[in-house]
């Protein structure tokens, strides 16, 4: 039968189709998901394992790899990924594709007609879609999405031409013969068909879709089992570019997570080719055992060939790699080598101030950090408080309040970007516990803004102090320093909190009680001694206006916890 322009029309439809079913699936889980994908983030944040588990996880849910490996550079970008962690996440990435494949060769390849199955879900979806409750909707789009992707390999299945009846497409791939040739001869030939994998891979922009189509190419009978493993290899190397061209835009993490995709994945190309021959045969020997026949003499066994060796060789490469993380960071950091003011405040919040606004559940984990960055600023501003009470030289405290200056400076630039991020975000169609949110993360910073300004002010008060000569007795600066140590346990508080994202609010309760207590009591002591003259007017006025601006930073870091209290996962 004759392949005609309408039927190759026919066919990048379908392709299309799954491509859309992938994206649908994609924003549906995520919509769905809620709060709980930020639970996830947290998790996987803590060590290595947690991260590989969550990237199977996470790929097998949106269905392509690259997606997730996107997500990862978005999230090193901002910080909250690690090198080893994003290692980690892609790793699991390349589980999680393996499960997927297994799924498409069961219900597509596998002989049962699966279509009452995918049609069952595309209409319960697309019922759900009507529903008034915002989650419902989401699980539509979930149970649309799956249908779709169904749907569109059986249809590349029926418009993909059937190269057997061509004969100058066999003579074409005749050329390239796997058996009786030398070692460096086929070495060569499964380089060629690596290539053909990777720009597949490269056009469909997804491991999953380029794996979907190269099983519908073998359960066609386009080529033999040893080519279509190299196809499959080459697919490893290809859907790596959609996390680097993510990577352009992004600052030295981003650019170093994406990299360690395409390093991880091209290395284990790399061994994979050497020992071809060997998993050629494990993969034949097993597909045997699974109770098919031998793909290299039957092609309607080549599907579950393919998952076989697809699974093997990731699994292989994983456990490689896994443990030799450490390794594949030093080369990687080697390759893109640290910049000296890249580590600098300025920097690191000059690529925040430069992203672009993504999936709002992204957008707020980013902003949590930045938020989390702001805390710490505030904790480094309120070190120099102490350090200029007790200063003796007015030129040393002048210095410290040189850098109290430059220090809420950022801390005012940091609450601009921040709240226009956020307000970019909160352009963006989401539920109203995500725009509770989003409100609550603008309040806290606002608070934390304020806190800085108090933090500069109360600065001014101890250098005027110092160079009216306006000294305070070893009382007075006893008690501001017993009043400092409280403000700075509750700063620790809040910055632990942000870190870990949970806390135990009834802590930030009897912390603001006990600043509010202090407060009141040491300004009724400071009123009777002022009575007896025990305390001079001019220092009594800059140790009161300390003392106020030290409790009015308490109500603030109290006011933050309290916004966070309300989207606490």
């Amino acid at each position: 039968m004759e392949f005609t322009f309408i039927q190759f029309l026919k066919l990048i439809g379908s392709v299309g189709l799954f491509i859309y079913g992938m994206k649908v699936l994609s924003d549906g889980i995520q919509k769905a998901a809620g709060s709980r994908f930020q639970t996830v983030i947290n998790t996987m944040t803590t060590n290595r394992f947690y991260a590989l588990l969550t990237g199977m996880f996470a790929t097998f849910l949106v269905q392509s790899s690259s997606v997730t490996t996107v997500v990862v550079v978005s999230l090193a970008n901002g910080g909250i990924l690690n090198l080893m962690q994003s290692i980690g996440v892609i790793l699991g990435a390349n589980i999680g594709t393996t499960i997927t494949a297994w799924l498409l060769t069961i219900a597509e390849f596998g002989g049962s007609d699966t279509s009452v199955f995918y049609f069952s879900l595309l209409l319960i979806g697309v019922v759900l879609l009507f529903a008034k409750s915002d989650r419902k909707v989401s699980y539509g789009e979930v149970f649309i999405g799956i249908a779709l992707l169904f749907l569109g390999i059986r249809l590349m299945q029926q418009y993909a031409p059937d190269f057997q009846r061509i004969p100058r497409v066999l003579e074409f791939i005749k050329a390239y013969e796997f058996e009786n040739v030398g070692f460096i001869t086929r070495l060569g030939y499964i380089s060629i068909f690596v290539l053909i994998g990777a720009v597949v891979a490269l056009v469909v922009q997804s491991s999953t879709a380029a794996l979907a189509i190269t099983l519908v190419m073998t359960a066609k009978g386009w080529i033999p089992l040893p080519f279509a493993m190299a196809v499959v290899l080459g697919e490893n190397i290809g859907t790596t570019a959609t996390a680097n061209i993510a990577a352009l835009i992004g600052n030295l993490k981003a650019k170093r997570a994406a990299f360690a995709h395409f390093a991880l994945n091209f290395f284990g190309v790399v061994w994979a080719v050497v020992f071809f021959d060997i998993l050629l045969f494990f993969t034949v020997k097993t597909t045997v055992l699974f109770g098919g026949s031998n793909p290299l003499s039957h092609s309607g066994s080549i599907p579950l060939a393919l998952s076989i060796f697809h699974t093997i060789f990731n699994l292989l490469n994983v456990a490689i790699f896994f443990f030799a993380t450490p390794m594949l960071s030093k080369f990687v950091i080697k390759v893109f080598p640290s910049n000296s003011n890249m580590d600098t405040l300025e920097e690191s919040f000059d690529a925040f101030s430069k992203t672009t606004v993504s999936a709002p559940l992204i957008s707020i984990i980013r902003v949590k950090k930045e938020i989390h960055s702001m805390v710490k600023l505030g904790q480094r501003m309120f070190t120099h408080l102490p350090k200029m009470l007790m200063e003796g030289e007015i030129n040393v405290t002048k210095s410290h309040l040189e850098k109290l200056k430059q220090m809420e400076s950022n801390s005012d630039k940091m609450e601009v970007e921040i709240l226009r991020f956020l307000s970019k975000v909160s352009e963006n169609k989401m539920d109203a516990h995500l725009s509770e949110e989003i409100r609550s993360l603008m309040s806290s910073v606002n608070y934390l803004e304020r806190s800085c300004d108090l933090m500069l002010k109360s600065g001014y008060n101890l250098f005027n102090q110092k160079d009216k000569k306006a000294y305070f007795t070893p009382e007075q600066r006893s008690n501001l320093l017993h009043m400092m140590k409280d403000i700075e346990n509750a700063l620790e508080n809040l910055e632990e909190a942000w870190l870990l994202d949970k806390m135990d609010f009834s802590v930030f309760e009897n912390c603001e009680k006990h600043i509010n207590d202090t407060y009141f009591n040491l300004r009724k002591d400071y009123l009777k001694k002022i009575e007896k003259g025990k305390f001079s007017i001019q220092s009594g006025l800059f140790y009161m206006d300390i003392l106020s601006e030290l409790e009015r930073m308490g109500d603030h870091i109290y006011s933050v916890a309290e916004n966070m209290r309300k989207f606490i996962v």
